[in-house]
């Protein structure tokens, strides 16, 4: 068994219920159930398949990012710390190198017709059961909700434990840096719909994946094309979305906007019939007490001054 760090426990266990979800960027929802010992709560039936899967062994980091409704997003890093090519792995794939190219990584993953819901990977039937360790809750640690770094290690025979890397001097300060960028966005202050997304290897170099959430509620298409244009900068992107993946056009959007791991971006829909989005880049190596811009909107008129006013969400692949 796997236990959860009682910093984490403390703060959020009235929020987490049994069985909790790991979400992957290969859209994938892992089913993880949860067993409570003393004043500790354990990982106890599904993370070892979750962990065979994805073939974690000693030296990987796992980072989750809590949501909600016991809701984690999860990104896997490998022992030279670049994060896995999660497709690679499962059904009758070969797992590819970390080097292998990623240029025709658009091919390999065609969209397919019709909108699917994630997959839920789960050892046994689904069963609701809520902990309440509100006695615990009491602690003056400010633990605050960003990505947490932990590490897989091998004890005894099959068993793992979580060790929290919070230690580790490189990995402290890229977390408080991470959270000083992700605070900043939470200060944003719009009426329209947006989204932030920490920035990881893959993000920044491959594809990114739109939140579930966001993507059920405003992004009603299975496959559009989606304009972006950064916060005082003329300039506009076309990328491709298909099934809450970004993918044709983000590489070269990343490239040209220096976009680096760590990095926040938030991105708010300024027009839901053309699919245009404003994005706001918040960098670690920003100033640290600087203020996030606030632009309503209604005040933005840079479809018009771009001349894409007719730019309207549609399908770009058909299948017949």
């Amino acid at each position: 068994m796997q236990r959860i760090p009682n910093a984490f426990t403390k703060i959020h266990s009235g929020n987490i219920s049994n069985p909790m979800f790991l979400n992957t960027p290969d859209d994938k929802k892992w089913e993880i159930h949860l067993t409570k010992e003393d004043d500790n709560i354990w990982i106890q039936k599904g993370f070892k398949e979750f962990a065979t899967h994805y073939s974690l062994d000693y030296g990987h980091m796992v980072m989750f990012q809590y949501e909600k409704n016991s809701h984690f997003n999860v990104h896997i890093f490998d022992k030279t710390t670049l994060e896995i090519e999660y497709h690679a792995y499962g059904g009758n794939q070969q797992h590819h190198e970390q080097n292998s190219p990623i240029e025709n990584f658009d091919e390999q993953l065609p969209c397919k017709k019709a909108r699917q819901k994630s997959q839920i990977w789960s050892p046994q039937p689904y069963k609701k059961l809520r902990f309440d360790t509100s006695e615990d809750a009491g602690t003056s640690s400010k633990v605050h909700n960003l990505p947490k770094l932990v590490q897989v290690k091998e004890e005894n025979d099959d068993t793992a434990v979580f060790r929290n890397m919070k230690h580790d001097q490189e990995h402290k300060n890229l977390t408080s840096k991470i959270e000083e960028a992700l605070n900043k966005a939470k200060n944003y202050k719009s009426n329209n719909p947006f989204f932030t997304v920490v920035m990881t290897y893959s993000y920044v170099n491959q594809y990114m994946y739109v939140p579930l959430d966001f993507d059920q509620k405003n992004l009603k298409e299975e496959q559009s094309e989606i304009v972006l244009r950064v916060l005082d900068d003329e300039r506009t992107w076309i990328v491709k979305y298909c099934q809450r993946r970004i993918s044709t056009g983000w590489k070269t959007f990343a490239s040209d906007n220096n976009l680096k791991v760590g990095d926040v971006c938030l991105f708010e829909m300024i027009n839901s019939k053309a699919y245009a989005f404003k994005v706001l880049i918040f960098r670690l190596d920003e100033e640290q007490h600087s203020s996030p811009p606030q632009v309503h909107g209604d005040e933005v008129n840079w479809l018009e001054t771009a001349g894409i006013t007719e730019v309207e969400s549609k399908t770009i692949m058909s299948n017949k």
